[in-house]
């Protein structure tokens, strides 16, 4: 029974993930697709964070929507997009997102914002000098 409740916790976690990886690269926010799918935003969320799952129609309509099959919803392969070692990082992303869930939202903008500074300090140290 734990480990059974374990892995629809790991589902629901993955589920999450892939719907934010595919939300941001359509580019629309998740009242437009609470909208869509004829749900309140706050619903939708709770789908993304992995406390709760949706139904298989919500699936099917949020597969139709990001034009991928309900396995592409479900596979940890897809939440990445050429990037090494997938399992590492999406331990990472796990970790992250259940960091975030504990903050409020301005320190979440400061986690986000230390973060983008890292990145660009990344990229600036890969680019060579003109």
């Amino acid at each position: 029974m734990e480990e059974k409740m374990r892995n629809d916790e790991k589902i629901r976690g993955v589920l999450g993930d892939n719907l934010v990886y595919y939300r941001n690269r359509l580019g629309i926010t998740q009242q437009q697709i609470a909208d869509y799918l004829c749900l309140n935003r706050t619903t939708y969320t709770k789908y993304e964070t992995g406390i709760t799952e949706p139904n298989i129609s919500i699936m099917k309509k949020m597969a139709d929507l990001f034009d991928i099959t309900i396995n592409d919803l479900l596979s940890e392969a897809r939440i990445i997009d050429g990037v090494g070692d997938e399992s590492e990082l999406i331990d990472d992303i796990r970790t992250l997102n259940k960091l975030l869930r504990k903050l409020d939202p301005p320190e979440r903008s400061r986690l986000i914002d230390i973060a983008r500074d890292i990145v660009k300090e990344s990229e600036k140290e890969e680019k060579p000098e003109e």
